[in-house]
């Protein structure tokens, strides 16, 4: 299909396979620089109709799910996808002691692809993820390889390209020495000194990747993806790809959350497939190292959400189309195409200056310090997250908009206290509190909806620490920052932020906002703002030492 107004609407939908033919599945396209469109993708040319399983949970011991097997096979285009070429493309691929080793002996490969394709000095690389077996999760045991070829760019027949299997050798690219069986829906990022980056999803609790200096040959042993601090990410078994943008940097998406709390659950393969909304970003540079650029990973803002928490954003990609960056992604039955608002966009730009120039007009509607202000002040008015829509059918219309606090403490000991309070006469508050867990507390009650979230542990100690917290109205979640990090909720949480109803309407009573923290010596400083700050904005903000 093709969209002429940027995905407003579709239109010329043409079959690359007969609908009577048998499944074809997962297809990846890619553009040659001399117009060419090439469609790649999974075609069980065979019809083989069943295939081993495990049981349980397959009764039978055999699964009559059809799209995961069979041959690699590809069609092309020369005049912009309008028909398509007869003649269908059947790809070699090497065989490795997984295949070897699953359930047919290697008589039927099971492996299915969902990397795109990318071009390094005219040669193409194909993503395939090779799978072991079905069972509990559907796949048992997966492992990411690349298919290569030199001269399907410029051979006038494509059915007489040539091809190769990488990486060398007999295995692909796998989960980290003592991960789990499972390395699979590999993404892949050429870098400016020659070398592919690749991150995949695993059922560890943590995306990996890895790097290759020698055009996919062999891979560096793979690791958990880490943010530019050393911290680990966490994310679920989902896909997680990267894009090198066109000013020179990376756009990374995940799902923030996982870690210990999941890879610890007997049902981790098939629980992990949950929680993919939110999905995250991650803007990467390139660094140095003895071996060759690596990138390294900001902290993650949140990129889009769907109202509903148990829809399953994925599958996602990125493109630059008239200066904007458009984002897609798919819930099983839709695709749909974003436009990442200018602000995020900025903030995940690869130039210093237009990353942090909302700071410039990014003022505070309350900003106090106890060196200077009193322990009462005014409540400023906050911005209302749902009111009444005054059109049929008169319900609540919800304003996608947020608030954020950012304090700046020193928490000399342990104990219980509280930091802050608004109180009103018909049981509205906000409340923010120091627990005897050492963590931070938000308390929010509109009167009739309460919610609550915790931060991990603060750290005691004499040194002013700077925490933020972001109460976001859209994605109906809350998040702390703790000098400038986001809370992931370390081992003994799946998730650091937190979701609330999207019935709080955001209202308080109290006229006044106590800084109770101010009289035990915790709370230093406080700035109110009447939006959620991004993750780049709260850098620029601990960088400039204001703001809370």
């Amino acid at each position: 299909m093709k969209t002429f107004d940027g995905g407003v609407t579709w239109q010329n939908r043409v079959p690359l396979e007969s609908p009577q033919a048998p499944e074809s599945s997962w297809g990846v396209p890619i553009t040659m620089p001399s117009g060419r469109i090439f469609v790649f993708y999974v075609f069980n040319a065979d019809d083989t109709r069943e295939l081993p399983a495990d049981n349980p949970p397959y009764p039978g011991s055999v699964t009559q799910r059809m799209d995961s097997h069979g041959h690699y096979v590809f069609r092309w285009s020369d005049d912009q996808g309008k028909t398509w070429s007869h003649e269908r493309g059947v790809i070699p691929v090497r065989e490795f002691e997984i295949d070897r080793n699953n359930a047919t002996g290697g008589s039927i490969r099971f492996f299915w692809n969902v990397g795109k394709p990318f071009l390094i000095n005219g040669s193409l690389f194909l993503p395939i993820h090779k799978v072991g077996g079905f069972g509990e999760g559907w796949f048992t045991s997966t492992e990411g390889a690349l298919l290569r070829s030199d001269d399907l760019s410029t051979c006038q027949n494509p059915q007489e390209a040539n091809w190769v299997t990488l990486p060398d050798g007999d295995y692909g690219i796998r989960a980290p020495i003592g991960g789990g069986p499972v390395a699979e829906e590999h993404s892949f990022a050429p870098l400016s000194d020659g070398s592919i980056f690749t991150v995949f999803r695993t059922i560890d609790g943590h995306p990996a990747c890895s790097y290759s200096r020698n055009q996919g040959r062999s891979w560096e042993p793979s690791e958990y993806m880490r943010f530019a601090n050393g911290r680990l990410m966490k994310h679920p078994r989902a896909a997680t790809f990267v894009w090198k943008l066109p000013d020179g940097g990376y756009l990374y998406c995940f799902h923030n959350h996982g870690g210990k709390a999941l890879r610890d659950r007997a049902d981790r393969r098939t629980v992990s497939y949950t929680g993919r909304n939110p999905m995250w970003f991650c803007r990467g540079w390139e660094t140095d190292s003895p071996a060759g650029k690596r990138i390294a990973w900001s902290q993650p803002e949140i990129g889009i959400y769907d109202d509903d928490p148990l829809v399953r954003i994925s599958y996602p990609d990125c493109l630059e189309h008239d200066g904007r960056l458009l984002f897609t992604e798919t819930q099983k039955h839709a695709a749909r195409i974003h436009t990442i608002p200018p602000h995020l966009a900025d903030a995940l730009s690869a130039e210093p200056a237009r990353r942090l120039a909302s700071l410039a007009s990014l003022k505070p509607i309350l900003e106090w310090s106890r060196d200077r202000d009193g322990w009462v002040v005014p409540m400023p008015e906050l911005p209302r997250f749902v009111v009444r829509d005054p059109t049929a059918p008169y319900g609540g219309r919800r304003l996608r908009s947020g608030f954020a606090i950012r304090l700046g403490l020193r928490i000399h000991s342990a104990t219980p206290r509280l930091l802050l309070e608004n109180a009103g006469d018909d049981g509205s508050a906000l409340r923010v509190l120091l627990t005897e867990k050492s963590t931070l507390r938000i308390e929010l009650d509109d009167g009739e909806t309460a919610i609550f979230a915790d931060s991990d542990p603060v750290a005691s100690g004499p040194e002013l620490r700077s925490v933020t917290i972001n109460v976001d109205g859209g994605s109906n979640t809350i998040s702390f920052f703790q000098d400038g990090i986001l809370d992931d909720g370390g081992d003994a949480r799946q998730y650091g932020w937190s979701r609330f109803s999207p019935y709080y309407r955001n209202e308080f009573q109290g006229k006044s906002l106590v800084m109770a923290g101010a009289g035990n010596g915790t709370l230093e400083k406080l700035a109110l703002f009447g939006r959620v700050l991004l993750a780049s904005e709260i850098a620029g903000l601990d960088m400039e030492g204001s703001g809370g």
